[in-house]
């Protein structure tokens, strides 16, 4: 006796699609793409100094004599704050070791004795200009106040690296006390 099996009936055909309704997506298998928010930057403060220091090359302050003349200073100020592509939230330190300690690293904890401070700097320009900086860092200053947080960091940063650097000690007390003459150094900062 042979059984034969019932034959197995047909699924029933698709209904038509309806005109404007959507079709099934297929589940979501393999691996996840990233979303965009998690996308960490590169974090680049040689690009960002190079940009900074187009501008001082730009401006001519290469040249000491021209920071003696206050339109001078405030046209650099204007020039560095217009700048959209300098992220100074993000590399406020960086801004600040160049600036003050002239690019020696004394702010980011890379510094190195051989390495000579930049002219465009406190630390690196004549007596006679060191006003002139303090007047360019108070008006960043006044312009940004998140910036008094970065400078106070960084002086706190340069003070606790001093012995580092021998030969700019009276230099860097010098340039803290016109920080602190203008008013961009409050009493609690350095720590």
């Amino acid at each position: 006796m042979s059984y034969r099996r019932a034959p197995v009936p047909a699924k029933p055909a698709a209904a038509p699609a309806k005109p404007g309704a959507k079709a099934v997506k297929p589940a979501l298998t393999g691996a996840r793409k990233a979303r965009k928010r998690t996308i960490a930057r590169a974090y680049e403060p040689e690009v960002f100094m190079d940009k900074l220091m187009g501008h001082f090359e730009d401006q001519a302050i290469v040249q000491e004599c021209s920071m003696h003349d206050p339109l001078e200073v405030a046209s650099l100020c204007r020039r560095i704050d217009s700048d959209q592509d300098l992220e100074f939230n993000r590399y406020g330190e960086h801004f600040f070791d160049q600036i003050i300690a002239g690019g020696l690293g004394l702010c980011v904890s890379k510094s190195e004795d051989t390495r000579s401070c930049s002219v465009n700097s406190m630390l690196g320009c004549s007596a006679e200009v060191l006003p002139e900086w303090s007047e360019l860092i108070e008006m960043m200053t006044r312009r940004r106040p998140f910036f008094k947080r970065f400078v106070g960091e960084a002086c706190n940063a340069i003070v606790q690296s001093m012995h580092n650097v021998p030969q700019y000690q009276t230099r860097i007390i010098d340039c803290l006390v016109l920080l602190a003459d203008c008013g961009v150094l409050t009493p609690g900062i350095p720590k």
